[in-house]
């Protein structure tokens, strides 16, 4: 008796463990869940505003399906597209996504591979659409300032993000250019394209600097004209200043020219002599000198005179 009781309280422990699984769920904050009914009816829970335990009615009845609430990343596949000056370019777009009415999602596309699916035509067709919208010019250019990625990037989200709201519940955060490429053929015309502007530009720069030295030149020539001129002008004005100096001494010698003479020659030979100088006195001129080589002496015709003697 006592394990018969035993066998049915672990039956139906066992029983009321499955029953517990089929009719409560969890939702966690990183999904979203939908409970479809056998009437085909719907109700969403958003795992962000309303997660934890919830309860069913037992399958076949009603069924929970879980869908990720972050954000999924999608590549488009590569391909050529033509800019509308009839070049070739290859480019390679991706998007970040992530579902915003479950319920919507759930009804159209059902699983995330469809949403993908159907999201990545949707965003190629864009794409090509745009850039056919934008000449070569606006990818590749040899000003930065010229190339227009951000704003064709844009151009691809609005409407993307619209129809993808729209018709399937999903929300496209950002849309951007991953690669973009040229085929040889208009790499080389690329290439030569911008060859051309740079030595356009180069062109420029060297006749701006051209210029611009010559304006250089011509200010530096002014100014030295000026210069001299102003020299020219201020050594006239000395050299006036002279003579009017040497007018006034002319005056003043001329009034005793001898003595004016010798006062001259005392500043000259004061200043010869304030340095170190040697004496040259030539006995000939001056007889008295003739005593420091001769020694003193009388004339023969003097008594007691006598020819003098050199001094040793």
């Amino acid at each position: 008796m006592t394990k018969r009781v035993t066998l049915i309280v672990i039956g139906s422990v066992i029983v009321l463990g499955l029953l517990s699984c089929t009719v409560a769920y969890t939702v966690d904050y990183t999904e979203h869940a939908i409970v479809t009914n056998i009437t085909g009816t719907s109700k969403p829970i958003k795992g962000p505003t309303d997660a934890g335990l919830k309860f069913k009615w037992p399958w076949p009845i009603e069924q929970v399906t879980t869908y990720k609430a972050t954000l999924y990343t999608l590549e488009d596949a590569i391909a050529e597209v033509e800019t509308s000056d009839h070049q070739k370019i290859i480019v390679t777009a991706y998007c970040l996504w992530r579902i915003d009415d479950p319920n919507k999602f759930n009804k159209s596309k059902e699983t995330i591979d469809a949403g993908q699916e159907a999201l990545r035509n949707l965003l190629a067709a864009r794409k090509s659409a745009v850039v056919g919208n934008h000449i070569l010019a606006d990818f590749v250019n040899s000003n930065p300032a010229e190339m227009l990625i951000p704003q064709i990037e844009r151009e691809i989200l609005e409407p993307l993000k619209a129809q993808a709201r729209s018709d399937w519940g999903i929300e496209v955060v950002s849309v951007g250019v991953k690669t973009f490429g040229l085929p040889e053929g208009v790499t080389k015309k690329v290439i030569e394209t911008m060859k051309a502007e740079r030595e356009q530009e180069a062109e420029r720069l060297r006749a701006q600097g051209d210029a611009t030295a010559q304006a250089i030149e011509e200010r530096a020539k002014e100014a030295s004209a000026k210069i001299i001129a102003f020299a020219k002008r201020k050594a006239q004005g000395i050299e006036s200043e002279g003579y009017l100096a040497a007018a006034r001494l002319y005056h003043e010698f001329s009034e005793n020219e001898a003595f004016s003479m010798f006062l001259r020659s005392l500043k000259s030979l004061e200043e010869e002599l304030s340095g170190q100088s040697v004496i040259v006195i030539d006995p000939s001129v001056l007889p008295a000198v003739r005593y420091f080589s001769e020694g003193p002496s009388l004339p023969a015709d003097v008594p007691g005179g006598s020819k003098p003697e050199k001094l040793k």
